[in-house]
């Protein structure tokens, strides 16, 4: 299961501003700002959309810096993350310090679904501390 955005006024999927509901019918009862999210037929467009959904709330210019750093200090494993323009997409992928081992990489093309990507930086972690307890078991 993702972890859902800390601000419960957003959608879970793009990041825009809920209606306000009290039908469960609604999409918006359950997080999407409309069925569209809701059925993952739109998805993040944009590296700032990315780190909105991951609770950044700066200048768009500092979004990548800012995913860099939520996402390495978030994950056991120090997660990497690029911007990759000439893809129009991000990667992210483990990290295993210490050792001259490069993990597998996520890619991503917007747009994509934020569930796809929050459940990429878990393998990821995974990754990286399976290189590691491996290696610490050979030595």
């Amino acid at each position: 299961m993702s972890e859902q955005p800390s601000d419960d006024t957003k959608c879970y999927m793009c990041g825009r501003k809920l209606p306000e509901t009290s039908d469960p019918t609604d999409p918006a009862f359950d997080g999407y700002c409309d069925q569209d999210c809701a059925d993952g037929k739109t998805g993040v467009n944009t590296v700032s959309q990315l780190a909105r959904l991951y609770g950044f709330d700066g200048d768009v210019q500092d979004s990548s810096k800012y995913l860099k750093k939520r996402l390495f200090k978030d994950t056991t494993c120090g997660a990497c993350f690029s911007v990759h323009k000439d893809l129009c997409g991000v990667s992210v992928s483990g990290y295993v310090e210490g050792l001259d081992v490069e993990c597998p990489v996520h890619n991503f093309t917007f747009p994509f679904h934020i569930d796809d990507f929050r459940a990429a930086v878990q393998v990821c972690d995974t990754e990286a501390n399976e290189i590691w307890t491996e290696a610490e078991a050979e030595l």
